[in-house]
């Protein structure tokens, strides 16, 4: 019995316990991305979503799911409805840099580019070392053909020593990365470090 089947337990004993447990259907779907299980993934994420209309979190994740599987239709909808609860979202929050970076993907679908780079920059200006922020600015930079820039922050990301290589492999944002040699230097270096912190004391 391996860490993701004994997770799937837990999470699967916490959903019989309370069906209407937020944290039990989006963190159970993010360890489905994490298996490359991304159908169930994405409807684990819309019952997440469901339960808690204002969590920006989920939706953003599921659209990047739709857009990876070729739902574009249901994505773009989506989109606009993610973007209109992570709005609100910022009144209350402005410098959360995690709401900006997920807007940014979403804002790319709707075809909003502008508006994509804008937030995508708020977001690296308030958590400039944060890696989930650089790692999402490779996954934004990538999807809008900006191969160089997505480089340069995937390499960032990976620097600070706490990409998920897993993540890695299975995110559909880095699509347009993965045929070049410099993607696999990378992932192998993210490899690497979490073997690296496993072993270390």
């Amino acid at each position: 019995c391996n860490d993701f089947d004994l997770a799937e337990n837990e999470f699967k004993k916490a959903i019989e316990l309370n069906p209407n447990l937020f944290d039990a259907y989006y963190f159970y779907g993010r360890s489905k991305v994490h298996q490359g299980q991304t159908e169930t993934a994405a409807k684990l994420f819309k019952k997440a979503s469901l339960l808690d209309p204002a969590d920006y979190q989920s939706r953003c994740l599921r659209i990047q799911i739709l857009q990876g599987l070729g739902r574009t239709e249901e994505s773009v909808k989506e989109a606009h409805e993610a973007i209109r609860v992570i709005k609100r979202h910022l009144e209350w929050y402005p410098d959360d840099s995690r709401a900006y970076y997920l807007g940014s993907g979403s804002l790319i679908i709707t075809g909003d580019k502008e508006t994509a780079k804008l937030w995508l920059e708020r977001s690296i200006q308030i958590s400039p070392n944060d890696s989930a922020v650089l790692y999402n600015a490779a996954c934004n930079y990538s999807v809008l053909g900006e191969v160089d820039k997505a480089f340069e922050y995937l390499g960032l990301a990976i620097k600070q020593g706490t990409i998920n290589s897993a993540w890695m492999q299975n995110d559909e944002d880095l699509a347009n990365l993965r045929d070049s040699p410099r993607y696999h230097q990378l992932l192998n270096e993210a490899i690497k470090t979490e073997q690296a912190t496993i072993i270390k004391p």
